[in-house]
Formats: structure tokens, C-alpha cells, sequence
């Protein structure tokens, strides 16, 4: 992101807002995989939620289906 800064200098550059909802998906996916490996369901179930924001990047369906399997193993 530093680099993108420099090399656009505007952060509202259409360029730069895209890149950072990318970056931020790819976040949230990495978090979700690992909370899975690791147990952490509840927060896995938050995150599967979060991830519905972006339905337009990601498929529907699968976000959707992650989202209620996961909140429904957390009740």
C-alpha cells in the first residue's frame, strides 16, 4: 500500500479505493481460513458475515452458505 501511495499519491484515486477493497477481502479470507484450521468458531462466524459486504467480488453462494454453516455451528 505504501508503494501504491507513492507511485499514485491519491488515496482517492479510483485505482488506489479498488486495490484496498481487494486487499481487505484477501484479508478477511486468509483470517477466516486460518480461524477453521485453528477452532475459533465464533470468530469464524463473524468473519464469514463480514464477508457478505462484499458479494459483489466474491461468489454469493458460497459466502452465503459459509456465513449460515458457520453461524450455525455457533448457534
Amino acid at each position: 500500500m505504501k508503494n501504491l501511495d507513492a507511485a499514485i499519491g491519491d488515496k482517492n484515486s479510483p485505482v488506489y479505493i479498488e486495490f484496498q477493497r481487494f486487499l481487505m477481502i484477501t484479508h478477511l479470507l486468509l483470517l477466516k481460513s486460518e480461524c477453521a484450521k485453528n477452532n475459533l468458531n465464533r470468530v469464524n462466524a463473524k468473519l464469514s458475515t463480514a464477508l457478505l459486504r462484499y458479494c459483489k467480488d466474491i461468489r454469493a453462494d458460497k459466502a452465503f452458505l459459509d456465513a449460515g454453516n458457520s453461524n450455525r455451528a455457533v448457534n
